[in-house]
């Protein structure tokens, strides 16, 4: 019975002294500087802090927000030392980023942060301190890759109130392969889809500061500058100042005098632009077709005034052989 005392109170009492001595101050935490030491040189599972951080996420994404010297370590190894199988979870004690990593014999592992949301369910990228459900700040030009092992990869929108999406996507086979394109999606992508193909040349199209869309060309200097053909079923042109003011009564015709002498000089119709100018700044067909008409109606008037001549002269003959 005395025996079985005594071993009861030797237990009790290295029971109390081994908790004592667990970590500083009986914390259950150690120091551990190097966060890369191997298992066969005495790296073991448990709890550890350092302020002389080594192998720890130093700097990482950026040193300016978190390369802090206080560092916690959670290091859960394999139970065979020689294998140097862990893996490890870090904190800096003075944000809230966490990072993990599974070192296999590498003590320099590369090590990942692990995305958390906040309070009011935004997560950031690169950022503590993320103002969008998903905020991403990096120097790199490109924030983000959608990558699929189908034919097309892409992201959807879609508005509360909408009964369906809006997708923009990348396409790489099928028709118009090598695409990107923009289009409705209800139960499948539906018809008629903005397409962008990315094989084209530069200057295909091109949206300028000033609101000008260029087609075949960089600089557009219009609200629509097309470099090339125009293939329409129909083009319509609103134009004010028609030229029927032509058949106005207070009309001043020129003569044909006038013209004559106009044409010899100039080689073209009064008003009407030189094929020069037409070669150096193309024509306005709004105005041409204007211009157009303006002499269609003035011929026309020539021809009656020459009618009526005619008939004139035709009356005269006639009066003269009854004579």
């Amino acid at each position: 019975m005395k025996k079985n005392l005594a071993v009861l109170i030797l237990l009790i009492a290295f029971s109390k002294g081994y908790a004592q001595v667990w970590g500083i101050d009986s914390s259950r935490t150690e120091v551990r500087d190097n966060a890369g030491l191997r298992g066969d040189a005495g790296a073991k599972s448990g709890f550890f802090e350092t302020t002389h951080p080594i192998n720890y996420p130093i700097g990482y994404p950026n040193p300016a927000y978190s390369a802090w010297p206080w560092w916690h370590l959670l290091d859960v190894r394999h139970s065979d030392k020689a294998d140097n199988y862990a893996m490890q979870f870090a904190g800096s004690f003075f944000d809230q980023n966490f990072y993990c990593r599974k070192v296999l014999n590498n003590p320099a592992q590369r090590w990942s942060r692990i995305i958390t949301e906040d309070a009011d369910g935004d997560v950031g990228i690169g950022t503590d301190d993320p103002q969008y459900p998903i905020h991403i700040k990096s120097d790199a030009g490109f924030l983000l890759n959608l990558e699929s092992s189908l034919s097309f990869s892409g992201f959807m929108m879609r508005a509360a109130s909408a009964s369906k999406q809006m997708g923009m996507y990348y396409w790489s086979d099928n028709f118009q392969s090598n695409s990107l394109r923009i289009a409705r999606y209800g139960s499948n992508w539906e018809a008629n889809p903005v397409i962008f193909g990315l094989n084209a040349p530069n200057g295909s199209l091109v949206l300028s500061d000033a609101g000008y869309l260029g087609i075949g060309t960089m600089y557009p200097s219009e609200m629509l500058s097309v470099k090339g053909n125009i293939r329409a079923k129909k083009v319509i042109v609103t134009q004010s100042g028609w030229a029927d003011y032509v058949f106005e009564p207070c009309y001043k015709l020129p003569s044909l005098d006038s013209v004559y002498s106009f044409i010899k000089a100039n080689k073209h119709l009064p008003e009407m632009p030189s094929a020069g100018a037409i070669e150096k700044d193309g024509q306005d067909m709004g105005e041409i077709q204007k211009l157009l008409l303006k002499k269609m109606e003035e011929m026309t008037l020539y021809m009656i005034e020459l009618k009526t001549e005619n008939n004139k002269l035709k009356q005269e003959i006639e009066i003269l052989k009854n004579k």
